[in-house]
């Protein structure tokens, strides 16, 4: 497969992707119910470079007072614990639940979009021989 070819692939899925994130998340803000979860610990784990992330645990109760524990974005630094974070819930999955934040609803899905229709683009341009980038770049591995 063609490097253009591959850029083209994953860039799809980027796009699709996003798309269907921003769905999820937009259907959650419409059909969803509101609550307030508390940080009650944080998982510690290392990627390959070595570098530490957290993933905050928190828990919640929905509107029927089931408890439920959900597991939050991982950051860097470990969550404070008792730290109040909003999120969404489906109420018919209460452990489907989303920060509600704007990052979360709305950056995150929009970023992944853009670089995947950007990947498009590249890729496309490539294939129909308006530009060279991707394949001078990967003939002289510069």
């Amino acid at each position: 497969m063609l490097p253009e070819h591959l850029i083209f692939f994953l860039a799809a899925i980027f796009t699709f992707g996003g798309f269907a994130l921003l769905r999820k998340l937009n259907r959650l803000k419409r059909t969803g119910r509101q609550a307030v979860a508390t940080v009650i610990d944080n998982q510690r784990s290392t990627d390959s470079e070595g570098t530490d992330g957290y993933t905050p645990k928190a828990v919640f109760h929905t509107d029927k007072h089931e408890q439920i524990t959900i597991w939050l974005s991982t950051g860097r630094r470990p969550a404070r614990l008792g730290k109040k974070v909003d999120i969404l819930y489906d109420p018919n999955k209460p452990g489907e639940a989303e920060e509600n934040s704007f990052f979360r609803m709305v950056i995150v899905p929009w970023l992944i979009i853009v670089t995947g229709l950007a990947g498009l683009m590249l890729a496309g341009s490539e294939i129909l021989g308006m530009t060279d980038i991707v394949t001078n770049e990967w003939e002289t591995g510069d």
